[in-house]
């Protein structure tokens, strides 16, 4: 007689496993976004400062900062790809013989028009303060910004170009990682972790949002598993009152025109 799988369809081999794919997942995009800011920095640091005054300079610059976004965000849709294929066969299900590759326009604009933004806020910190260094800072925060949206953007596309291509998949959910979340995941976070989104589906984040994803198969689940410890220690260090007050965030899904579907409190 077959044995009787635990609620997320899982057996406790499968569960350790898929729990480890999921930390090292998350790990590589806090490696991948180290070493796109590192390069960001020694780019900035060794270029003509005149560069940072001028509109042909900003545009040359704008398309190298675009270059490492984008070699950065195809990496950890990559990495994304291959660890939903490594958790399916955790799960004992197929794999997809092709997934649709990352776009050339992820926000369906031109790539240097959004690295521009960040001389933007450059510029206008200058003319507030008529100080290169908080300028710079201002230039670098913006980038930071950019740059995080960017691969959490192709870990979305990702996800949802995989479960379009999978025949089992019946849809997504978010993993939330306090581990990582400056001052412990938002409720945001926590009461969107509870839903299911479709196979199509864009899963909505938040900027700065440290979840990933996780696909749900018609006999599996192993998101509700890898949130699951993670839910009991959030609630545990919220105490009583702290607990119910995030137990009771509500949140919106707001378009965006460039990241798609964000999070927002309701």
């Amino acid at each position: 007689m077959r044995s009787r799988l635990p609620a997320a369809g899982m057996l406790p081999a499968e569960q350790r496993r898929a729990l480890l794919l999921v930390d090292k997942h998350s790990a590589g995009r806090a490696s991948l976004l180290a070493a796109a800011r590192k390069r960001i920095v020694a780019l900035l640091g060794r270029a003509d400062s005149r560069d940072f005054y001028t509109g042909e300079g900003q545009r040359r610059l704008a398309g190298d900062l675009a270059a490492i976004d984008r070699i950065a965000q195809t990496s950890f849709a990559g990495r994304t790809t291959a660890y939903l294929d490594a958790v399916a066969r955790q799960v004992r299900q197929p794999e997809p013989t092709k997934v649709e590759p990352l776009p050339a326009r992820p926000r369906g604009v031109d790539p240097v028009e959004v690295w521009l933004r960040p001389f933007e806020q450059f510029r206008y910190e200058y003319a507030k303060s008529q100080d290169e260094d908080l300028a710079r800072k201002a230039l670098l925060n913006r980038a930071d910004l950019i740059l995080g949206d960017d691969l959490a953007l192709g870990m979305r596309i990702a996800t949802r170009n995989h479960a379009q291509a999978a025949r089992t998949v019946i849809g997504q959910r978010r993993v939330i990682h306090p581990e990582v979340s400056k001052g412990g995941t938002c409720g945001l976070c926590l009461a969107a972790s509870h839903q299911m989104y479709r196979p199509g589906d864009l899963q909505p984040l938040h900027q700065g949002c440290e979840c990933t994803t996780a696909e749900v198969f018609r006999d599996a689940d192993p998101g509700t598993l890898m949130n699951r410890d993670s839910l009991e220690t959030v609630y545990a260090a919220a105490g009583g009152t702290g607990r119910q007050e995030l137990q009771r965030v509500r949140f919106k899904i707001v378009p965006h025109s460039e990241l798609g579907p964000t999070l927002a409190a309701a």
